[in-house]
């Protein structure tokens, strides 16, 4: 007997091919040997994909960065995404260079079945919500965001969120809303999770819940499935400077001509300069499409099914405008969104939005007579003359796809115009993915070049270098130093490396890394065991020994002051903490031999020469020093102080307290000692213990409901 292949099921063969077609024409960079490298993405996302590779080669999880600001949390550190499932998967099947591509075409397919998905669930034909989710999954807006790797993986589970959230009835269907919200949480972008519950809730209200006890249950699963990665990051927050009155919290606001340039091309053209205006320059393109603008307002009735997603796309489009309106700016200072950054992140919700509405508007489009689709071209233009000249420039781009979308209307039969007007939404998101989409692809081979000004370090070097973080290479021309980026060392390219540094760049800076890490004193250089710097224009100190200057790259200069990363002293004061950092910073630097500390036990031994620690082994969240001391004393440690570290000394365990401000001391008595550090955070202990329960529980009400 065989089996015919039913309309629905040719139906769906045919989309995916034309799915597959299209994510290989947005990215067919791919097929030329290039991989995602603009942006963050060779700074951020490829150095943590390979300290995420570093630490399971230890057999150690993803939790902690030694190489960045004396060490910090990698897990908890969002923007990390260490403990982000699929960033552990593709970077063990791509590793760090390729990973982050894989990881983007992993999760434009996730972004297009999920507002598929969801236009389902809100009623629109197949092709209607084929159409919603690749104007958003396969946009100009999200492929030129690429290099922002997290705030996409985030994004894509949207549809996913809110068709779960719109169906809950049972415990089944609240693990069905619990399990992609939890893994947007884990994506690493929190102000994306923001206003994917915004959405959720306005769409559940709209919707007037029948059961909100399964709401709740939903809520539960989704913290719980997340609390190992959750708590953690509350911990680093608590102790970090976000929130402490930030004055960059608003650099990337969103100006009127840019919510225009969404659906009119080059309308916030030309855009001021990189850091000094008010234009973000955050999402390099912000289009959607004219078609989809138009589809998005032919949608708009009093309806369930549209106006929330209308109603978010005002809301959205009110905060992102930051520091561009007064009203925004203020509630940009209310908590929570003053622990937040960059009001141009909300661009991509309003993109989410408006594509949901095209797919509703493209079932529409029928009832709306042609001649009624030039009123939205015709408001826009007008509205806007009073703007910036790139609304002329894209004028015509607006007119010409305006018009064969009425010529479709118009003269194609009934019985092809659904098809010739989706060819049409397509066609035009193509020619744009050609003439403007192109930004941050490079070669593969020359991101992964070890670095010429690392070689020139000793080998083995458990020493620390400074990196200049405010006097980057990249700025300027920035595909014109990508390729040099691991050459000169740019933050956080040293990761690769195994540099350990005094600096760093992204995700949130702990406590006390503007009074201590980034003071650029001399007297924290010596302390924290900078033997090298890095410096684009000379030596920062004139005794700095000239190690080489190669070409193109940043100079590498020597210290010959630096203190080892681990020593003994004799002698221990407990001290507040603005008078242990003002003794810190005395140029006679006392340091060298009497501790500060916050808490633990003063001591006044007797000064004694001969101790010495040396670092034995290393892995990414372990460290291992033999310790000879020739009397009683402390053991100062150049790590960063912070909670979820556990020492031991010859087995037995043994106090860490916060020494000289920022960093580690322990308590040692005189002669030849093995000392251990693990660090081992009981936040991420507690919270794998409620996600490994979260999953049993869903697990089994899954089971139950198949018996």
């Amino acid at each position: 007997m065989v089996d015919r292949v039913t309309p629905a099921r040719r139906r769906w063969w045919i989309t995916l091919a034309l799915l597959v077609a299209g994510v290989a024409f947005a990215y067919r960079p791919i097929f030329r040997g290039e991989v995602i490298a603009g942006r963050d993405a060779f700074r951020l996302f490829i150095p943590y994909s390979a300290l995420i590779l570093e630490s399971l080669r230890h057999g150690e999880l993803p939790l902690w960065n030694p190489y960045m600001r004396l060490g910090q949390p990698m897990g908890a550190a969002l923007i990390s995404q260490g403990l982000y499932p699929f960033a552990i998967l593709t970077a063990v099947l791509g590793g760090p260079v390729f990973g982050v591509t894989l990881r983007q075409l992993i999760h434009v397919l996730i972004a297009w079945f999920g507002v598929q998905r969801l236009g389902r669930a809100l009623h629109q034909s197949h092709l209607a919500a084929c159409i919603a989710a690749t104007a958003f999954a396969l946009s100009p807006l999200l492929t030129d965001l690429g290099g922002h790797q997290n705030v996409v993986d985030a994004a894509a589970w949207t549809g996913w969120m809110a068709t779960g959230w719109l169906r809950v009835r049972s415990p089944r269907t609240a693990a069905a809303a619990a399990i992609p919200t939890a893994l947007s949480f884990l994506a690493g972008s929190p102000e994306v999770l923001l206003w994917q519950l915004v959405v959720c809730a306005t769409l559940v209200i709209a919707h007037r819940p029948r059961r909100p006890a399964y709401l709740a249950l939903a809520a539960i699963w989704a913290l719980a499935l997340s609390a190992y990665l959750l708590l953690p990051a509350a911990e680093f927050l608590a102790t970090s400077t976000r929130g402490a009155g930030r004055t960059d919290q608003l650099d990337w606001s969103t100006a009127p001509a840019q919510l225009l340039a969404m659906i009119w091309p080059f309308a916030d053209t030309p855009r001021g300069a990189y850091w000094d205006s008010s234009d973000q320059w955050w999402i390099v393109t912000e289009f959607l499409g004219a078609t989809v603008g138009v589809l998005a307002f032919v949608s708009l009735r009093r309806s369930r099914r549209v106006v929330p997603f209308a109603v978010c796309v005002v809301l959205f489009a009110f905060i992102s405008l930051g520091a561009n309106f007064a009203p925004s700016a203020v509630l940009w200072r209310v908590h929570p969104l003053d622990l937040f950054r960059f009001p141009a992140k909300l661009l991509v919700g309003i993109a989410f939005c408006v594509a949901v509405l095209s797919g509703a508007g493209f079932d529409r489009v029928r009832h709306v007579r042609p001649r009624a689709i030039i009123v939205l071209p015709l408001l826009t233009a007008a509205a806007a003359l009073a703007g910036r000249h790139g609304v002329v420039l894209g004028a015509p781009w607006v007119w010409a796809w305006s018009i064969a979308g009425m010529a479709v209307l118009r003269w194609v039969p009934r019985r092809w115009r659904k098809q010739s007007l989706a060819a049409v939404v397509i066609a035009e998101l193509a020619v744009f993915h050609v003439f403007q989409v192109h930004f941050g692809w490079w070669r593969p081979d020359q991101l992964s070049q070890p670095s010429t000004l690392a070689a020139l370090l000793p080998h083995p070097f458990h020493g620390r270098v400074s990196l200049p973080v405010t006097d980057d290479p990249i700025a300027g021309d920035q595909l014109d130093t990508i390729d040099r980026s691991r050459d000169a060392l740019v933050p956080n390219r040293h990761l690769e490396e195994h540099l350990h540094a005094l600096e760093g760049y992204g995700a949130i800076e702990p406590a006390r890394t503007d009074e201590f890490h980034m003071r650029g004193d001399r007297s924290i250089f010596d302390l924290a065991g900078v033997e090298y710097f890095i410096r684009r224009k000379g030596p920062p100190y004139p005794d700095l020994e000239e190690v080489a200057h190669p070409p193109h790259l940043p100079g590498l200069y020597r210290s010959r002051t630096a203190a080892p990363r681990a020593f003994v002293v004799q002698r221990a004061e407990v001290l507040p903490d603005d008078e242990a950092l003002r003794r810190v910073l005395l140029p006679d630097e006392p340091w060298r031999t009497e501790v500060f500390l916050a808490d633990g036990e003063p001591l006044q031994a007797t000064s004694c020469t001969g101790s010495e620690a040396q670092i034995s082994s290393e892995t990414t969240a372990t460290l291992t020093l033999d310790v000879h001391a020739c009397g009683d004393g402390y053991l100062v440690l150049t790590n960063s102080h912070y909670p979820g570290w556990r020492a031991e000394i010859d087995g037995t365990e043994a106090s860490i307290h916060r020494a000289d401000y920022a960093l580690q001391a322990i308590r040692i008595s005189s002669g030849h000692h093995q000392v251990a550090l693990r660090y081992r955070p009981r936040s991420f202990q507690l919270g794998a213990i409620l996600s490994i329960l979260a999953l049993l529980t869903i697990a089994l009400a899954r089971t139950s409901r198949l018996r």
